[in-house]
């Protein structure tokens, strides 16, 4: 019988599970990674993104950016950060709807 045959045979009476090469997890992961890629590129996240920067001497400064409308802002002001939100929000959402 040759050697071939033998591995052929060999396999045919392993058992299904020690033929994975991959764990359940890792399955998982890899299929959660994948999705979470096509979610992204078909439903992109128009949310504006807001950071703070501490400068050297301790200010902190605000930076936002809206991927709508392509703006940015930068102030040192939280207020003026909250209007300029609430700013893009109004014009996005008109109040006359049912």
């Amino acid at each position: 019988m040759n050697t071939q045959l033998r591995t052929y045979e060999q396999l045919e009476r392993s058992p299904a599970s020690s033929l994975s090469t991959y764990s359940p997890s890792q399955v998982a992961q890899g299929l959660q990674t994948v999705m979470g890629q096509l979610l992204r590129f078909f439903a992109p996240d128009h949310t504006p993104t807001v950071r703070t920067i501490r400068t050297p001497d301790g200010e902190i400064w605000f930076e936002a950016y809206d991927p709508v409308t392509q703006q940015r802002f930068c102030d040192t002001s939280e207020e003026a950060l909250r209007n300029w939100l609430e700013q893009r929000y109004n014009a996005n959402f008109p109040k006359d709807l049912p």
